[in-house]
């Protein structure tokens, strides 16, 4: 087993920035039952994050962009708006990719569906401060269209968007091109071999000449065969090209020396069982000119196929950053050069949280690299997840010159440590709220409880949980709480009689 040397520490921080290196590590409870952190992008020196959020209450969809200060602190967090028709309010809708356009606009991806049964690519844009443009439906009449992961690139104006993903009945590669404003330009089914399963990666780049470049995988599993498409600037196909590597696409990005890298997860390395994260420089034609693999066999913090392979950032001198998560504690961060010489690795782990997992990583403006996931913890049968945001310098580090990066304490918000229930359940008159295993209960500043529909029945500001609380008067039903302490949301759910 690896040490954890101390110098990697305890991060130390307890939550203090480390001002020469601008590196810091921060929690936010967003509120919902679920906060998921998903692409991660610099905005001038500030940074945007589109998460997938579960709410505790109606509405269930809660999906937001938020831009972050460059100490990772919340400057504005605006919600996607879905149609009625998508019935977003009483299920969850994932997200699928979010970009930024060149007047710095922000465009986020997610999926709807039409009153049909239709499935359709759903865009809201939003102004730099927040405020929301519009949002549009786009696909192809007929057609049940699943976005993809990864799935949008900025068309040639870089005011535009080009989005990618997959035809539900044929599985067929689906391209879209809209303006500025949502018009849609084009709507194609591309023939090339299909993408089969969900969850599928379709990272599209857009090229100089004004082509475009798709990787994606088959997915089948007896071959697991990785397809690079180039397609015109009208969304036609030009030519495919099979990897002749055995791996699954992850990410696409245009290297400022006009190459393409490639990033898959290895699922036949030459190494016995063992695989990992390559990271492959090609040629428009997608000729391979280095391909590079990183693996770790070293417990705890291995890479392997069984590895979770995240995302490419390049930054402007070019160098390459790869991630990829080899277990929910710990994340890698391999850094390459345009030459494909490796120029450092680094763990990268949260220790002693409840559950936890990596998500994106991204170069900042400042040259430093950000990275974003979850924790979560389950209480009574109540799951709930908070955002983290960790902010490091060039070389993956907190501390200058650490060998790994292991934060081991910071000091688990309260909102971890309270885990309240109720009783009884069901309840015909008084609701007392049970204190965790160490006795203690929050300091609430406001109890709001909602009926199955959403409607608030109750609410009582700077409630003494050690009473009990009368709902007596409420009808019969399910009941949900939210209870607004010092230091974040609690929720959970009731029965009435």
């Amino acid at each position: 087993m690896r040490k954890i040397g101390l110098g990697a520490l305890v991060v130390l921080l307890a939550f203090a920035p480390l001002a020469a290196q601008n590196t810091w590590f921060k929690i936010h409870d967003l509120g919902f039952r679920t906060e998921n952190p998903w692409t991660i992008a610099p905005l001038g020196n500030d940074f945007v994050v589109l998460a997938f959020n579960i709410g505790n209450t109606y509405p269930l969809t809660r999906n937001e962009v938020i831009r972050f200060d460059s100490v990772g602190e919340i400057k504005w967090r605006s919600f996607l708006v879905y149609p009625p028709e998508s019935m977003a309010d009483s299920s969850y809708h994932d997200i699928r990719a979010m970009t930024i356009a060149k007047d710095s606009s922000i465009y986020a991806i997610s999926h709807t569906r039409k009153l049909n049964g239709d499935f359709y690519f759903l865009v809201n844009k939003f102004t730099p401060n927040g405020a929301l443009i519009w949002f549009k439906t786009c696909g192809i009449p007929g057609n049940s269209v699943r976005p993809c992961l990864e799935g949008a690139v900025l068309s040639e104006d870089s005011l535009g968007l080009v989005l990618t993903g997959a035809d539900l009945l044929t599985g067929k590669l689906v391209v879209c091109k809209i303006d500025s404003s949502g018009q849609q330009e084009f709507g194609k089914v591309v023939d090339a071999p299909a993408i089969v399963g969900v969850g599928n990666y379709t990272p599209v780049v857009r090229m100089p000449d004004k082509t475009y470049k798709v990787a994606y995988n088959e997915n089948v599993l007896l071959e697991d065969l990785d397809y690079l498409i180039s397609l015109s600037a009208a969304g036609d196909l030009q030519y495919t090209f099979v990897n002749p590597l055995t791996g699954r696409a992850h990410d696409l990005e245009l290297h400022p020396n006009g190459n393409l890298v490639y990033l898959s997860s290895e699922f036949n390395p030459p190494m016995f069982e063992w695989g990992g994260l390559r990271v492959q420089m090609l040629t428009p034609e997608f000729d391979t000119l280095w391909s590079r693999l990183y693996y770790d066999t070293e417990i705890p913090y291995v890479i392997n196929q069984n590895s979770f392979i995240r995302n490419l950032s390049i930054a402007p001198d070019g160098r390459i950053l790869a991630m990829g998560v080899g277990s929910p504690k710990s994340c890698v961060l391999v850094c390459y050069n345009p030459e494909g010489t490796l120029l450092w690795a680094r763990d990268v782990a949260l220790e002693e949280f409840s559950g936890k997992l990596f998500h994106y990583a991204s170069w900042a403006s400042d040259g430093g690299i950000l990275v974003n996931g979850y924790l979560s913890s389950t209480v009574n049968g109540e799951y709930d997840s908070q955002m983290f945001l960790l902010k490091l310098d060039s070389m993956g580090c907190l501390v200058p010159g650490c060998q790994q990066t292991i934060i081991t304490d910071v000091g688990e918000p309260e909102y971890f440590k309270f885990g309240l229930g109720v009783a009884p359940n069901p309840v015909t008159d008084r609701l007392c709220f049970l204190p965790n295993a160490s006795g203690r209960l929050p300091r609430v500043i406001r109890l709001t409880i909602f009926n199955a529909v959403g409607g608030v029945s109750l609410r009582l500001n700077s409630p003494d949980l050690v009473e009990p609380i009368r709902v007596g008067q409420l009808p019969a039903g399910v009941y949900f709480y939210l209870l607004e302490t010092e230091t974040g949301t609690l929720s959970g759910m009731f029965m009435k009689q």
